[in-house]
């Protein structure tokens, strides 16, 4: 998509329009500051200036993002393994277990009784962890519709203690993207805009 949008921007400024419009009309969401940041190094003349600190910008921000991933991968590993195994063990194994028994032509009323009393147990915890699971699933589905993604971001940076990382992380983005609009050139008004 990004190919497409640029082709169609460089043939819009071969028609005479300013990179900045060409951008914007090029169909690709590319984020309003940077739009911004274009405009303002066109009518400066640091454009290549401009486009330095863009690079750097989402430079930092990929490494932030591969850090973060490569930092969170055993946890988030160890999690879906636990899931795994606790669904597993709650709904898998009562149906080998009953097979098993039947193929071997005997009922062991003390084993499946026994095993049948500490899956009932763990049925609860499974329940809750596959309802667990689908909620995130739907959390996830709502982040990528725009009209509702602003709504759960913001309920997710409310959330006391699962929130305060996120506003953080997020507190310091706009802090270097503001710094990099003031940096280029644009007025301070406009780039907290």
């Amino acid at each position: 998509p990004l190919r497409a949008a640029a082709q169609q921007a460089a043939d819009l400024v071969a028609q005479g329009m300013p990179l900045s419009k060409a951008l914007a009309a090029s169909g690709y969401p590319f984020p309003p500051f940077v739009l911004a940041m274009v405009e303002v190094g066109e009518k400066s003349g640091n454009l290549e200036d401009v486009f330095r600190l863009l690079a750097q910008h989402f430079e930092r921000e990929n490494e932030f993002r591969q850090e973060l991933r490569r930092a969170t991968m055993y946890p988030r590993a160890l999690f879906v393994v636990t899931l795994l195994l606790i669904l597993l063990v709650a709904f898998v194994m009562p149906v080998v277990m009953e097979k098993l028994l039947r193929a071997k032509g005997e009922t062991d009323p003390f084993l499946a009784q026994h095993y049948g009393s500490a899956t009932r147990k763990m049925l609860p915890l499974a329940t809750f962890i596959a309802l667990l699971f689908l909620g995130w699933a739907l959390w996830r589905f709502l982040t990528m519709q725009p009209l509702v993604a602003p709504l759960v971001e913001t309920i997710r940076l409310s959330i006391p203690w699962v929130g305060n990382l996120p506003r953080l992380l997020t507190a310091a983005r706009f802090a270097r993207a503001l710094a990099m609009m003031v940096g280029a050139g644009m007025e301070l008004s406009r780039s907290v805009e």
